[in-house]
């Protein structure tokens, strides 16, 4: 059992931290570059997932989720210490069905914000489809596990999540639609001051993430 360690929640960090929970393939990466222009911001990109996916299925890591995670807390407890705003972006069905212990003990150590980033299923499945055809032509996973996340249902699994940590939902098309509108929301919500600037970026090529 993971316990919330209170002499860290009473030193005086000036940062925060943001959860950021959405599905493969819904252009979250495009979404969380955006909130990291925001000045002092240090994002964490799909950790959750890694672990999941490298650990258990790839190198049959006899550590637990818990253990694994650790590393995840340790970077998140460091930007903090420094001052910055933390975001932490991962997958919904990934959190729900094998983290969800360790991610009650992150709501009960840093309250972070919560957004669940939500893109209409049929584009979203098209481009997940497209992703694991790859995986399987190029071999860097077992295809016993290429098959079990096909048939995961994704939208239960964040559904499930949003019912045990209310947040403030995005909708992808509303984004695409309405950059500028939809992310002053999102920012409002964070107590972030919104700036049209933030929509511009460098390519992720050009930046180490």
């Amino acid at each position: 059992i993971m316990e919330v360690n209170s002499n860290f929640l009473n030193k005086d960090n000036k940062g925060s931290v943001t959860f950021i929970i959405t599905n493969s393939r819904s252009l979250s990466t495009v979404f969380c570059r955006i909130l990291k222009n925001y000045p002092n911001t240090h994002l964490i990109i799909g950790k959750f997932c890694h672990i999941h996916v490298e650990e258990k299925n790839v190198k049959k890591s006899d550590k637990s989720y818990e253990e694994l995670a650790k590393t995840i807390e340790d970077e998140i407890d460091s930007e903090l210490l420094k001052g910055k705003n933390v975001i932490v972006k991962d997958v919904g069905n990934c959190i729900f069905n094998y983290f969800l212990n360790v991610f009650e003990y992150y709501i009960k150590k840093y309250n972070p914000k919560i957004v669940y980033l939500i893109r209409h299923p049929v584009p979203t499945h098209l481009s997940f489809q497209k992703m694991m055809d790859k995986e399987k032509l190029i071999g860097n996973l077992p295809l016993d596990f290429i098959k079990f996340e096909e048939k995961i249902e994704r939208y239960e699994s964040i559904w499930n999540l949003y019912q045990l940590y209310k947040g403030y939902v995005t909708i992808v098309e509303d984004v695409q639609r309405e950059p500028d509108k939809t992310l002053s929301y999102v920012f409002n919500y964070l107590k972030w001051g919104w700036d049209s600037k933030y929509l511009q970026f460098k390519s992720i090529s050009d930046e180490e993430i």
